[in-house]
């Protein structure tokens, strides 16, 4: 664990400037985030290709990923916690190298922040 921005930080996000995952190192190139990384996974293995051919449906296609990418995060973060295991392995790499009470009380408020987040997310197209 690193110290950044006066929180701990596990050193998967020392990875890329963002802290976030997935990053991918590819002959001595660093790509974050999933739409760059299957950008270039399409540019470097063509076959089986990731995007449909046409220039259209192309384009429906990153258009989806992205809407998914974006907009379901939080949804995805909020049912991850939803599960005991999950639960407590997510708030011991959190609460890591702070005092132990932190544990005790951070799970509540991080399901609670999550289910508002999910709530006021305009994820859905209607």
């Amino acid at each position: 664990m690193s110290k950044r921005n006066d929180r701990i930080q596990p050193q998967a996000a020392k990875l890329s400037q963002p802290g976030k995952l997935p990053v991918l190192d590819w002959d001595g190139k660093r790509v974050a985030d999933s739409t760059a990384i299957a950008e270039l996974l399409n540019e470097r293995q063509p076959q089986p290709p990731l995007y449909p051919a046409g220039p259209q449906d192309a384009a429906m296609a990153r258009m989806f990923e992205d809407w998914a990418d974006e907009s379901l995060y939080y949804y995805e973060l909020f049912f991850r916690v939803q599960y005991p295991a999950a639960r407590s392995k997510a708030v011991a790499l959190l609460c890591g190298g702070r005092p132990g009470w932190e544990s005790f009380i951070f799970a509540p408020i991080l399901c609670g922040r999550l289910e508002t987040s999910s709530k006021n997310t305009d994820s859905w197209v209607g």
